[in-house]
């Protein structure tokens, strides 16, 4: 029978790290990294009157230990997809909106919010960073477990 130098460590090495891709610390630090982007183009494009509540709003959603979303929790901001996407308001039971702008009251049959999307660019300019962040806390935890 042939031994091989090392090979007890080094399975008890693969043993022991088997399940770090399903922590929710290596799942989390790749969306913490879009929501970065989220809150800066947030800032960038539609923090004109800033209260920051959409801003604030934004975070690492988990869904389970292998997947988390990065964005506005579902049901918590009505206006966040508006937004996003845009959208044509039309009154449901007046003959027209009314609203106050600088002191003056204006009537429209509709109006028209234009899309500013800030979750979808984060995509792209959030992989890189996301990747990096992932490979580093993936790192980490391996070295936490092998003891390096």
């Amino acid at each position: 029978m042939t031994t091989i130098e090392g090979m007890n460590q080094l399975i008890s090495n693969l043993t022991a790290i088997k399940g770090i891709w399903d922590s929710p610390d290596v799942v989390n630090a790749g969306a913490a990294e879009f929501v970065k982007f989220q809150k800066q183009n947030v800032q960038k494009k539609l923090n004109k009157n800033a209260r920051g509540v959409l801003e604030n709003t934004l975070q690492v959603i988990p869904i389970d230990n292998k997947t988390a979303e990065a964005g506005v929790p579902e049901n918590t901001i009505i206006y966040a997809l508006v937004h996003e996407y845009g959208k044509i308001i039309v009154p449901k039971k007046a003959k027209a909106l009314r609203f106050v702008i600088d002191g003056e009251v204006i009537f429209a049959k509709r109006v028209t919010i234009p899309a500013r999307p800030y979750v979808r660019p984060s995509v792209r300019q959030g992989q890189n960073k996301a990747v990096k962040a992932v490979i580093n806390i993936t790192n980490q935890k391996m070295r936490e477990k092998i003891n390096v």
